[in-house]
């Protein structure tokens, strides 16, 4: 176990000179906490020393001369001499390559705790479309879970949006990118959900795009909330159109009231003449309740608190909803209003 050769690396690595070294035993190189190990290793590789390639067993360091520890590869191989068995140990230092590892460890490390973390669905596929990545995210969108899709052709997508995945697997495998689509995909229950995509290439060590890496937000609430809205700005239109009609209409119902009743005043009590002229001003005061329905519609009547008879106003309502519903719909009404008023 004696050091009997030695180059000028080895102290490079080392800072031990060749004079340091020539005569020691090899455990001076080794780790304190690995030297008794590495005493008994020795004696059972001198029981059979056959040649070991670099790389081969376990991590191993060497001792510097300062007390520094430096990650290394080492090849052994043997050779007789004057009937001496000589183990020759070539050694090295991979300190570069091991902070990279770790660097790359520490970035994959940080992208799993990203994707986890993330609340957008996130997956990669192949670019047949089979699933490599299943994120918890999508686990929580599309309630399968990552062991039931690994390997799988897109479960989330509905049969009739298959033919526009494809086009987009062909874009993406194109090397283009893909920001906002909106999709529909389903979840593992049926249940169909409107999704916007993100999409990117993936692309292995030497460039080529190998799959498609995803990303999928839940837009329905959004897409509800922005329908609800649309249906209340039409609401608010018809509404403000309701108002401006039944301005219009009250001016003409003021004036056609106002000439009836002058009419009344001119004609005799009794005559056909009359109850012509008290139909028109009774026709023109329940137009005039209509239109100040439609007012109270278009919110652009003034409130005005007053006793009602609660009967006497449903039914003064009835003409107008029957006109309003479908004619598929029934409408009774049981008016039993006690006491009665409000």
């Amino acid at each position: 176990g004696l050091i009997v050769y030695c180059n000028g690396r080895i102290g490079e690595m080392t800072g031990y000179t060749e004079a340091d070294l020539l005569g020691q035993p090899v455990e001076l190189l080794v780790p304190e906490a690995s030297r008794l190990r590495h005493v008994a290793d020795r004696a059972d590789y001198m029981t059979d020393p056959v040649p070991r390639l670099m790389g081969e067993g376990r991590d191993l360091s060497v001792r510097r001369k300062d007390g520094v520890d430096v990650p290394v590869e080492i090849g052994l191989s043997s050779f007789e001499s004057d009937g001496e068995t000589y183990v020759t140990a070539v050694i090295s230092d991979i300190t570069a390559r091991k902070r990279s590892e770790e660097a790359l460890a520490n970035t994959m490390s940080n992208l799993q705790e990203l994707v986890a973390a993330s609340p957008l669905a996130t997956m990669m596929l192949d670019l047949d479309g089979r699933i490599v990545l299943w994120s918890p995210a999508a686990e929580d969108l599309y309630g399968w879970r990552t062991d039931e899709v690994l390997g799988r052709v897109l479960p989330h997508v509905p049969p009739s949006e298959l033919p526009e995945v494809r086009e987009i697997l062909r874009r993406v495998g194109r090397g283009e990118t893909i920001a906002g689509m909106e999709l529909r995909r389903q979840t593992k229950d049926g249940r169909a959900i409107q999704a916007e995509l993100y999409a990117a290439p993936q692309r292995d060590a030497s460039g080529h795009i190998v799959g498609v890496i995803e990303q999928m937000a839940d837009i329905t609430s959004r897409r509800q909330m922005e329908e609800a809205m649309l249906q209340a700005q039409k609401m608010e239109s018809i509404g403000r159109l309701a108002g401006g009609v039944a301005h219009d209409f009250n001016n003409m119902l003021t004036a056609i009231s106002g000439f009836a009743q002058l009419l009344i005043s001119d004609l005799p009590a009794g005559s056909r003449e009359r109850e012509n002229a008290e139909a028109i001003r009774r026709a023109a005061t329940q137009a005039a309740a209509l239109t100040q329905q439609l007012l109270a519609f278009s919110r652009r009547q003034v409130l005005q608190p007053r006793v009602l008879e609660p009967d006497e106003t449903i039914r003064a309502m009835e003409p107008m909803l029957r006109r309003l519903i479908d004619e598929s719909v029934e409408l009774r009404l049981r008016l039993a209003a006690s006491p009665g008023r409000i």
